[in-house]
């Protein structure tokens, strides 16, 4: 048979070398966008039906479309009159022509030039609507299903054939060898029968007639979502997608039988089905956040299969391990593997010394690509300016940082800040330069507690629905995690098809902002690697510079070593490199029992300020930009009090001076001069006495005391009072206070 597309030679222009592993899940992205473009091309005497492309099987001695057909919405191909199908493009390429899938993912690359693209091209050409899931959702699988699709209407020839038939399924035949029984709760949903003499596998779906009678079809039913073959046969085995089970191992199997052969030996396993049946999108969610282990196949389509699962499974597992079998025959499996004696903790020994998968990014560098740019003179007034996006502070295609220590109020200053750039509102006094999208994304807190912060402070600042919706964007990292390195013994990597990912979301929602709250959670290299801290953060200058967006990390500082007063960027946890490598760094401090009293705050620990310290250098408390977190009650509870939120409000620091006059001065120094004053403000002829006589101050209020003791600092310092040693009424040596420099009229 002829190819459809010849795969191009290195003569051609191909980069991929020998041995050089491919990105499949990059491909895989890119081909989702062309689907019909590369169906046109492959099989071009075909047409259109509505989603669908129908076209002439050219494996076969097909002699009129119809049986066979290809999704134009998410590539999933099949024909139903021989029981085969595929999740992609890259399956089709394969089955087409006859070629590995490695070699299939060669062509399919050549076409659309995702190697040879530069990584911000490579993202922005990728569709931006996120795709239909093909699967059910994992918690819908441990559920009994409400009904079943409905019965495709037959053709003239009568097909897709049906069996009018009850769990039991559609009924035995003599070429069967062995069927595998997909369900859904303890239900069963879809057959897979296993032919004898590699007579391939036939599909059978369970579906209702319009009158109400259920059976089997012999072809997918439209609206059908997948689900994947666990093997559980009653209620008290244990389902691999219970969240009871989400700390344990998970296998997943290139087929079935393997699936089984894993349980019956007491791990979780699971399978989409072989290397012909594709991998549904949206297949990765079912090993969000687990321990995955790929069972590999002994031959190259198992191998390239594994490699596929693998590249998915990486974006969203916990981790990921890839085992391969290469004592086994040609095509040997974990099944045969078993029956040589194999045992379950022979391979989990092998599993935990079997390093954790990195995904192969492919990198098209030509020996002669590095060159030095010559400078060009530009005029500077034609320079852009800094894209300030929020103060001095956000910066627009470069990452900041906010440090502080726990429970001082960052995060909720995060939410007051990101609510005044969506809302465009000045909620803390910087008037944003416009309406900024926003991705606000708490990886510690779970989303109703972050909803709790988002309403209470929109409650206190009086904003309404049209403020924030269509600008705000929350994630929880505890629905959907945010790591972009990989940490094993051979060093940290970064995972590059989630950063790629992730600057694809940023693009296609057109986010200006987006908050990593806190940092340590975003990747699982160690803190104090200084080299691992630098490759991170240029990962996130990378994602700053392709977003078009500004980022901020929020981190932990470290503890106070004695005699440290101040938290400064010096006093961020970890390696240097991640400040060092912010455009624009912040410090959070609370505020210090001293500066409550100067204040006169009666609960200083609610108070805190903030400034840049990218040189730190603190500047003086009434200087700062100072906040108060304040509580509000989210009125959750129609009985009594509900839910207290801490939100942050401006607060600007008393000047105890601005309503004292030079007036108020000279009448001071005149009472003092006319008694004898103390210095100590626990005497009885303390000078804030005089002080407060003749400036109308109750000493008995606390604030008052504070002012007054504030007044006589202030004017002690200036020479207008003085302090000097006398004798008491006991003869004893005591600090008094007398005029110094009269004050000018």
């Amino acid at each position: 048979m002829t190819p459809i597309f010849e795969v191009k030679s290195q003569r051609d222009g191909c980069n991929h070398g020998a041995g050089q592993r491919l990105d499949f899940a990059a491909i895989k992205a890119a081909s989702v966008g062309s689907i019909e473009s590369l169906i046109r091309r492959w099989l071009p005497a075909g047409y259109r039906r509505g989603d669908e492309w129908v076209a002439v099987n050219p494996t076969r001695g097909d002699k009129k479309a119809g049986s066979f057909s290809i999704s134009l919405r998410s590539g999933v191909w099949s024909d139903f009159a021989t029981g085969e199908s595929g999740g992609d493009m890259i399956d089709l390429y394969s089955y087409l022509n006859g070629v590995t899938l490695l070699e299939a993912a060669k062509a399919v690359d050549n076409i659309l030039g995702v190697s040879r693209t530069p990584r911000t091209a490579k993202i922005h050409a990728l569709p931006l609507a996120k795709p239909i899931s093909a699967v059910m959702s994992p918690l819908d699988t441990l559920r009994d299903p409400a009904g079943f699709p409905a019965r495709t209407l037959p053709d003239h020839e009568g097909k897709p054939r049906f069996e009018k038939a009850g769990e039991e399924g559609p009924p035995h035949h003599n070429d069967e060898a062995r069927r595998h029984v997909y369900t859904v709760g303890t239900t069963g949903v879809r057959i897979k029968i296993i032919r004898r003499n590699h007579a391939g596998a036939l599909n059978w779906y369970r579906v209702t007639c319009a009158d109400g009678v259920t059976g089997w079809q012999l072809r997918k039913p439209s609206g059908y979502r997948e689900a994947p073959f666990v093997g559980v046969s009653d209620g008290f085995d244990r389902n691999p997608f219970d969240p009871s089970q989400s700390d344990n191992a998970l296998y997943w199997t290139e087929g079935e039988k393997d699936a089984d052969t894993l349980r019956s030996r007491g791990a979780l396993a699971f399978t989409f089905g072989g290397v012909g049946d594709g991998l549904p999108s949206g297949c990765e969610e079912y090993v969000r956040g687990r321990d995955v282990i790929v069972v590999a196949d002994n031959d190259q389509p198992g191998c390239d299969h594994a490699e596929k699962k693998a590249a998915l499974a990486v974006l969203v597992a916990k981790s990921v391990r890839v085992i391969h079998f290469p004592e086994l025959p040609p095509k040997g499996d974990v099944t045969d593997w078993i029956q040589r004696d194999g045992t379950l903790g022979a391979l989990e020994k092998i599993v935990a010394e079997t390093p954790v998968y990195t995904p192969a990014i492919m990198a098209n560098v030509a020996r002669n690509s590095i060159k030095a740019t010559p400078y060009a003179w530009t005029d500077p007034a034609t320079i852009p300016r800094r894209d300030f996006i929020y103060g001095r502070h956000l910066i627009r295609k470069f990452v900041s940082a906010t440090i502080a220590p726990g429970g001082v109020g960052k995060s909720s200053l995060i939410v007051t800040e990101s609510l005044a750039m969506v809302s465009g509102k000045p909620l803390l006094g910087v008037q944003p330069a416009c309406r900024l999208r926003v991705w606000l994304w708490n990886l510690e807190d779970p989303h109703e507690e972050i909803v709790r912060h988002v309403q209470a402070t929109a409650q206190h600042f009086a904003l309404c629905p049209r403020d924030i919706e269509g600008y705000l964007f929350v994630d929880s990292g505890r629905d959907q995690r945010l790591v972009i390195t990989l940490t094993d013994r051979s060093g940290t990597t970064i995972l590059e098809p989630i950063v790629d990912a992730l600057v694809a979301e940023l693009v296609a929602r057109g986010i200006d902002h987006i908050v990593v709250d806190p940092f340590v959670s975003s990747h699982d290299a160690p803190e104090n690697d200084n080299g691992a801290m630098d490759r991170i953060v240029k990962a996130w200058g990378r994602v700053a510079q392709s977003a078009n967006c500004s980022i901020e990390l929020v981190h932990h500082s470290r503890k106070s070593s004695a005699g440290e007063a101040e938290t400064t960027a010096e006093s961020a946890r970890g390696g240097k490199a991640l400040t060092d490598g912010c455009r624009s760094v912040r410090v959070l401090n609370r505020m210090s029992k001293a500066e409550g009293e100067t204040a006169g705050v009666d609960v200083p620990r609610s108070y805190f300020r903030v400034f840049v310290d990218k040189g730190n250098l603190a500047p003086p408390a009434e200087t700062s930009d100072w906040y108060h977190l304040k509580s509000i009650d989210i009125g959750n509870q129609k009985d009594g009090y509900g839910d207290s939120v801490g939100v942050v409000v401006p607060w600007q620091w008393p000047d105890l001076m601005a309503d004292v006059t030079v007036s108020d001065l000279r009448a001071v120094q005149a009472a003092v001069s006319k008694g004898c004053y103390r210095a100590h403000p626990q005497a009885r002829d303390w000078a804030g006495h005089a002080l407060a006589e003749v400036l109308r101050l109750d000493l008995k209020k606390p604030k008052d005391k504070r002012k007054a003791s504030h007044l006589l600092k202030v004017w002690l310092a200036s020479g207008a009072l003085k302090k000097q040693v006398d004798k008491d009424d006991r003869g004893n040596d005591r600090p008094f206070i007398i005029v110094g420099e009269w004050a000018n009229a």
